[in-house]
């Protein structure tokens, strides 16, 4: 991520519920944008929440449950919202308990049977149809086999020297999101974030087993310096150079760059990182 602070995208939390082989959908009201759409229950992150403190609200806002259990699931951009939709897969207190706000007028819980049964939101019509027609328990199988990983990484700091924290985002061979991270690192530069970012990633890779590591970050010094293309010159950042060599030694490793706009998802875990820091 680039020194100077760039505009934020609006972030929303959504909650994949599942009962059995069903998830819970609400149903707009008739004074919402949009009514009388269903969507999945959730809403904006307030300024100072984390992911999962925005989560935990909306659903005791919206649908009166405690959560038990979240696992981050998976991110898209929302042509509707102009917003990045974050989305977890979480364990409620009780389905037996559900009560709506006046956002949304009814629930219910949907199969594969009864998908089009319902009005989805655009946002989120396609994203409902693919888990539902996923085996909810055979979810992570593909995970421990995947051979190649995708992996995208950030580092930013507000400063530069400044506050400051990694994100990253792991992918198996089948485009399925698998895990994700981020830490805040306190006050250091621009540069240092961006390594410390890949080593966090490296480090974690290691509870997949790859074959085969494929890196894409924001980072044109840092994809040239990883691949021996410039020098590092900053005596800082050897140590951390190494250490990244060295966890995924035996590992083929690929060092991609791609645009800012490519890499939203690990940018957005950082500026989460950070904004819980103020």
């Amino acid at each position: 991520m680039p020194e100077s602070q760039h505009k934020q995208p609006t972030i929303i939390v959504r909650a994949e519920i599942l009962l059995e082989q069903s998830l819970l959908v609400v149903k707009r009201s008739a004074g919402k944008t949009r009514p009388e759409e269903w969507e999945l229950p959730g809403g904006k992150i307030d300024a100072g929440e984390t992911l999962e403190e925005a989560l935990m609200r909306e659903l005791r806002e919206e649908v009166n449950c405690s959560v038990l259990h979240a696992q981050y699931r998976g991110s898209f951009n929302s042509l509707q919202d102009h917003a990045l939709i974050i989305v977890f897969s979480v364990t409620i207190d009780s389905a037996d308990d559900i009560k709506l706000s006046e956002e949304h007028s009814e629930f219910a819980w949907i199969s594969k049977d009864t998908v089009s049964d319902y009005e989805l939101t655009s946002d989120f019509k396609t994203y409902i149809q693919n888990r539902l027609n996923t085996k909810f328990n055979d979810d992570n199988k593909s995970t421990k086999e995947s051979k190649t990983l995708h992996i995208y990484t950030d580092g930013g700091s507000r400063g530069n020297p400044g506050p400051s924290a990694t994100g990253y985002v792991v992918y198996d061979d089948n485009g399925t999101l698998i895990d994700s991270g981020g830490s805040y690192l306190g006050v250091t530069t621009n540069n240092q974030a961006e390594y410390q970012a890949l080593l966090e990633a490296a480090k974690k890779s290691h509870e997949f087993s790859p074959e085969k590591i494929i890196f894409s970050l924001d980072s044109q010094l840092v994809v040239n310096q990883m691949t021996g293309k410039y020098k590092i010159k900053n005596k800082d950042l050897w140590p951390v150079h190494e250490a990244i060599v060295e966890t995924l030694r035996g590992i083929d490793v690929n060092y991609t760059y791609v645009p800012r706009e490519k890499n939203k998802e690990a940018d957005a875990m950082v500026n989460q990182v950070l904004d819980a820091r103020k």
